[in-house]
């Protein structure tokens, strides 16, 4: 009994951190693409008064 108890503790622990793996990839390509457009949006302003002239 305690052995199926382990089984179906490790396979939702193994699950549930394939779900945490999956979210923190996907919140890290969200901070990726964020920061990516940050940093246009940064060249932009940096790049504007030029254009103003």
């Amino acid at each position: 009994m305690l052995n199926i108890k382990v089984s179906i503790i490790e396979a939702v622990d193994s699950k549930l951190s394939k779900e945490i793996a999956k979210v923190t990839t996907e919140v890290a390509e969200v901070k990726i693409t964020l920061s990516w457009h940050h940093m246009i949006i940064k060249a932009f302003i940096a790049l504007f008064p030029a254009y103003k002239k």
